[in-house]
């Protein structure tokens, strides 16, 4: 059972967090959705892992019990596909109703991908060190995946004038990050690179745009003119008043 990347994974997800959080921020819209990015890829993190140990102590336990620890595991690769798709969506939904009803969407969406990853057979292969799972439970997950991460360049591309450019850049960095670790772990099922890749997502999204560090002057220690406007760019999207 090779957990070594996950567990690599999941130190850098804590150190992340341990920065994000050490420093004054202003709370937007997209510090919220960073956070959903975050608890997305730790909770992956770990269902992989408790996922690798099922499949290696299946012995002693129903089968069925195994199968659904997997699928949890699968249902948590579509939560960071769904939360990588509604960061990119935070700059073009700034109105609260209309994120609303997108958010209520990709949540409904969400909830069917779930049933049917949990209705649908899932199999398991052990053997020669080499352990993962196939069928049509993953099959569902992969192409929902792949589905959701090209709607995230197809959304980079046409909303390039909404979307900050940074958050537009990182995430087409992402997404070509996901998709080669993908096809590696395809390629060679020893490596299981999968997690780690989201992970590295989710660090480039913090040293690019959520990093607190970036709305702060060194010299005073204030917000600068960067948290300045992003804070009444969000404002004026949801048409706050001010008197």
């Amino acid at each position: 059972m090779n957990i070594v990347s996950q567990m690599c994974a999941i130190a850098v997800m804590f150190v992340i967090m341990y920065f994000y959080i050490s420093q004054k921020k202003i709370i937007l819209h997209t510090s919220k959705a960073f956070v959903e990015v975050w608890i997305a890829g730790l909770l992956s993190l770990f269902s992989d892992i408790f996922s690798l140990v099922a499949i290696e102590k299946r012995s002693g336990y129903p089968l069925t019990a195994t199968n659904i620890i997997c699928k949890l595991y699968l249902w948590t690769v579509t939560w960071v596909a769904m939360v990588a798709f509604w960061y990119i969506c935070v700059d073009i939904f700034r109105k609260k109703e209309l994120e609303r009803k997108w958010r209520k969407r990709l949540w409904i969406f969400g909830i069917l991908t779930d049933i049917l990853i949990m209705v649908v057979p899932i199999k398991i292969y052990d053997s020669d060190n080499i352990v993962y799972t196939y069928g049509p439970a993953v099959i569902i997950t992969y192409a929902v995946t792949v589905i959701l991460l090209a709607l995230i360049l197809l959304l980079t591309k046409k909303y390039s004038q909404a979307i900050n450019p940074r958050r537009r850049k990182s995430m087409q960095v992402w997404v070509a990050l996901m998709f080669i670790s993908a096809v590696i772990q395809f390629i060679d099922k020893k490596i299981l690179i999968v997690s780690f890749a989201s992970v590295i997502g989710v660090l480039i999204l913090f040293i690019m745009l959520e990093n607190p560090m970036a709305n702060i002057d060194r010299d005073t220690g204030f917000f600068n003119l960067n948290a300045f406007f992003e804070y009444m760019k969000e404002a004026y999207g949801q048409g706050m008043m001010y008197r």
